[in-house]
């Protein structure tokens, strides 16, 4: 983030405006697992979306040498697409470690496994 505000010069409204926009692309990523993903298996998901996601990581390489703007394409469009994505892929490769979690869960400590999801 300080690389946001320092070297690209972007506010901090804008950086909230984005964190916003990250909560709603794992909401999207959310419904797009259970329409596309759920009939497929975790071990599956789980390996292509961590490769999925390495490769995604490094298109960061595109801000940090300034090809975007190369390309035509501002600063903030680029953040925030890039955001986007990640957040939808993260959460769909998170999801299945979720569910299988809950199931695996015993009757009368779904408290105690949400808090243990949420502090991961």
């Amino acid at each position: 983030m300080s690389y946001y505000r320092n070297e690209l010069g972007m506010t901090t409204s804008f950086l909230g405006i984005d964190l916003s926009l990250s909560g709603l692309s794992g909401m999207l990523g959310a419904g797009i697992y259970f329409l596309c993903f759920k009939n497929f298996s975790a071990k599956s998901i789980l390996i292509a979306f961590n490769f999925l996601n390495a490769l995604f990581n490094l298109t960061i390489i595109i801000l940090l040498n300034r090809w975007n703007i190369a390309w035509g394409i501002p600063d903030a469009v680029f953040i925030v697409a890039w955001l986007t994505i990640q957040g939808i892929i993260m959460t769909i490769g998170g999801l299945p470690i979720t569910i299988v979690l809950s199931r695996l869960c015993p009757y009368g400590l779904e408290g105690l496994m949400t808090t243990l999801l949420a502090g991961f």
